[in-house]
């Protein structure tokens, strides 16, 4: 007969100083126990397999738990024989599963009550465990007692945590989600997950980066959320859930989901929906829509408009109140336009789209406003975030950021102005669609210089004069950064204006058509449909806030020429000079800077210089990375020549950057009669000024 030692992890000599559990009261169980221990083998004996056998199962778990961890010992072999005993065949026993209990029974803070797997798990005020002893396939095949008579001590496997419900996707039936609940601190926090992360330990793992208390064990966590999960499945209906906030049509009623939850028409039970998105964006988290407040409304907006000059701000702020009929726009003309919003260095533009997103959709995080320099697929899932809430790309800025990044992010705008959609593959070899949806601001300090884009856009450039410099400005910026609680319930209120507004899809139809009437009138017949279209869509958000109360123009007598103007320029053929003056605007906002090589400049009242030789090399770079014609410096000194001596005087020696040298000379009050850049522009630039801030 082989010696038997008792197995101690991490020990490679025998020990024979370990004992059975602490003896239970039982005298019979007692005495068996101590033959056992004296006598390993013994256990294999057909009348002490006879006395197992009987025992129930707090019994028969004190005894396995002895046996397994004696060295040498043919456990396998010692429990089917058990089992065989019990008439429960070979192998596994074909044991009565233990009745699931309800999750508050459990814990009775629980979020949601649910069925929670019965055996072998144990359940605890602080977690789930299982009975010790034997490997993972041993102990789901036990029929183990309750966790009163579970001793010695069972292994943790998870914290306070239960699958609570199920869900399938709005858009998707075929896509379904997990709802898991995991007690964190002293609440609980529940998120949704996909049903592959239950059957993978790696990605059950990878969960206790969002609170999950795994012990350690991922592969057993794994298979009880799975259990969890079977179990909810069998005696749950499923919920829904979107992964895109904003509008939605559920069950024939219009209703807003989102992070802040859901929002219906007043006197309307709102349907069962969740959001459930891959990643918590910071802009979509901080949007906070309070209690509709229609006096607040009129005191913010009555700052909105003293924010700048009216004429100026208008297509902006109708751009924005158009985002609330996105998706009936879409609907009805198959896509929606981005805003490019373009100003000078100091103009204050990025302070007045704070203040919108503020105004429309009660947002004050700082990180509402994102970079045009972040990765493609940040970019890619920012604009497949909602089709409601608009996100903001900042610090445009031609020169500065990455030539490739520029292209992919040009892409996406291209792809989400038609709201198309863009597939990313995963390691593990499945494939996600981002359908882009989301309205988007690009802002910076040059247009958008792609035709095609510009075409796209709802094109908005400000000046000084417009914003800053504007009487009364600063005073209504200030008031609306100190009272965001008036600004959420203003948005609060817009959301509920559009929630119950009867216009329909034929109606949005004629409004667009009205607008573009009006435009043909101001001299833009001629312009592209899909400008006119970007226009119209502008100016059907300007027709909804007058219809509220929030301006007193009508559509009709906002300057429609002016931006009829300003947007033939922008999708003009330029003309090698006119990107030479384009790329000047560059150079002085980034303060003679451009791809790492530095170009001398100076400004006057009367002049505006740059050194030659720098200059031409950094304008070359330029075209070269935006694919433009490069026809060297002599072609471009004849076309300086050819615009005449009121645009370009010479090219001579002036005092440039703390030296003489060879410049280009320019007169800015020509610069300012044929490409409208105010003559103030280049030396405030060089001066330095920043966004303003508050």
């Amino acid at each position: 007969m082989d010696d038997y030692t008792t197995r101690t992890p991490g020990q490679s000599t025998p020990d024979t100083s370990s004992s059975p559990p602490d003896q239970p009261p039982d005298a019979a169980l007692a005495a068996l126990v101590a033959a056992i221990q004296a006598a390993p083998p013994s256990a294999l004996e057909p009348e002490t397999i006879a006395r197992v056998a009987a025992l129930d199962a707090a019994g028969f778990a004190r005894i396995s738990m002895y046996l397994s961890r004696v060295r040498g010992f043919p456990f396998r072999e010692w429990k089917r024989a058990v089992f065989a005993a019990r008439g429960q065949g070979e192998g596994r026993p074909r044991r009565a599963a233990r009745p699931s209990v309800g999750a508050r029974t459990v814990w009775p803070d629980a979020p949601a009550d649910a069925p929670l797997p019965g055996d072998p798990w144990i359940y605890t005020p602080d977690g789930i465990y299982l009975p010790s002893g034997g490997t993972k396939d041993d102990a789901l095949g036990l029929d183990w007692a309750d966790s009163a008579s579970a001793d010695p001590p069972p292994t943790p496997i998870l914290g306070p945590a239960y699958i609570c419900g199920w869900a399938v996707q709005l858009e998707d039936p075929t896509q379904v989600r997990a709802e898991l609940a995991v007690r964190i601190g002293r609440g609980w926090h529940r998120f949704y997950v996909t049903p592959d992360a239950l059957l993978k330990a790696d990605q059950t793992a990878r969960l206790a980066a969002r609170g999950l208390w795994v012990y350690g064990k991922p592969a057993l966590a794994a298979a009880y959320l799975n259990a969890g999960y079977r179990a909810v499945r069998a005696a749950q209906a499923p919920r829904r859930f979107t992964a895109v906030a904003g509008l939605h049509q559920v069950d024939g009623q219009l209703v807003a989901v989102g992070p802040w939850g859901i929002r219906g028409p007043t006197g309307r039970a709102t349907p069962d929906v969740v959001h459930d998105a891959e990643a918590r964006l910071p802009w979509l988290q901080s949007v906070r829509f309070g209690g509709p407040d229609p006096g607040a409304a009129t005191q913010v907006f009555r700052r909105v408009w003293a924010m700048a000059d009216p004429n100026a701000l208008a297509p902006a702020v109708g751009w924005f109140a158009a985002t609330y009929w996105a998706t009936m726009i879409r609907q009805v003309t198959g896509h929606f336009p981005a805003c490019n919003l373009w100003a000078s260095r100091g103009t204050g533009k990025t302070t007045l789209l704070r203040r919108l997103l503020l105004a429309f959709f009660g947002i004050t995080s700082d990180e509402a406003i994102r970079s045009v320099s972040q990765t493609a697929f940040s970019a890619l899932r920012d604009l497949a975030a909602s089709n409601l809430v608009p996100v903001i790309l900042d610090e445009y800025r031609l020169g500065e950021a990455d030539p490739k990044r520029l292209a992919a992010l040009h892409h996406l705008l291209r792809r989400a102005y038609d709201g198309s959609s863009e597939s990313r593959g995963r390691p593990d070899q499945s494939v996600v669609t981002y359908a882009l949806a989301t309205p988007v601001v690009v802002a910076g300090e040059t247009m958008i210089p792609d035709p095609a884009l510009a075409e796209r856009s709802v094109i908005v450039a400000l000046a000084k004069a417009d914003t800053v410099q504007h009487p009364g400005s600063q005073d209504a910026i200030t008031w609306l950064r100190d009272h965001p609680s008036l600004a959420a319930g203003t948005a609060g209120w817009l959301l509920l204006r559009r929630l119950e507004a009867r216009m329909q899809p034929p109606d949005m139809r004629q409004n667009l058509q009205t607008v573009r009437g009006i435009i043909a009138q101001a001299g833009g017949a001629d312009l592209p449909d899909r400008v006119q279209d970007g226009l119209a869509a502008a100016g059907v958000g300007l027709g909804w806030l007058h219809a509220l109360g929030l301006t007193d123009r009508a559509v009709a007598d906002w300057p429609w020429a002016r931006w009829v103007a300003a947007a033939r320029e922008a999708r003009k053929d330029r003309s090698t000079l006119d990107w030479f003056v384009v790329f000047l605007q560059i150079v002085f906002s980034n303060r003679g800077q451009f791809g790492g090589i530095t170009v001398a400049c100076a400004a006057s009242a009367d002049e505006v210089r740059v050194e030659a030789a720098p200059v031409e090399a950094a304008f070359d770079k330029f075209l070269k990375e935006h694919d433009l014609p490069r026809l060297g410096k002599e072609t471009l000194r004849q076309e300086l020549e050819q615009a005449g001596p009121h645009i370009f005087r010479c090219v001579g020696r002036r005092w440039v950057g703390g030296k003489t040298a060879h410049a280009y000379v320019l007169s800015p009050a020509g610069l300012e009669r044929r490409w409208d850049i105010p003559a103030a522009f280049w030396a405030e630039a060089l001066a330095g000024d920043r966004e303003d801030g508050e």
